[in-house]
C-alpha cells in the first residue's frame, strides 16, 4: 500500500476515534461549551437549552475538543475523495490495444 494511502486512513481512523470519544465526552458531561455559557466565573456546557455546571478544566477541554472535531471533519473528508480518486486513477491497461495502429493495422 503507497504511504500516502496509509496517511489518508490512519487520519480517518484518529478522526473516528476522535469523534466517537467526543461523543462520549458530550454524554458524559450533559453537552458542550460550544452550546454552553460562562456566567459569574462558573462554566456550563449545553445542550437543547439545558445547562450542566463543569469545572473550568473541563469546559476548556471541551471546547478544544470540539473545535478539533469540526476543522478535522472537512480534512478527513477530503482525505476520503483522495483516497477514491487514488483508487479510480489506477484503472488496469487494456492490453488488446497495445499492438493496434491508430489506422487499424496491427
Amino acid at each position: 500500500m503507497e504511504t500516502r494511502r496509509k496517511i489518508v486512513i490512519a487520519a480517518c481512523i484518529l478522526f473516528g476515534i476522535n469523534f466517537a470519544t467526543l461523543f462520549a465526552e458530550l454524554a458524559y458531561l450533559g453537552g458542550d461549551a460550544a452550546n454552553g455559557k460562562v456566567e459569574n466565573g462558573r462554566y456550563f456546557v449545553g445542550e437543547h437549552g439545558h445547562y450542566s455546571e463543569v469545572s473550568q478544566q473541563a469546559y476548556e477541554f471541551n471546547k478544544a475538543h470540539v473545535k478539533a472535531v469540526l476543522f478535522g471533519f472537512p480534512l478527513v473528508m477530503c482525505g476520503s475523495v483522495l483516497l477514491l480518486s487514488w483508487k479510480s486513477s489506477r484503472k488496469p491497461i487494456d492490453t488488446r490495444s497495445l499492438g493496434e495502429h491508430s489506422d487499424g493495422r496491427s
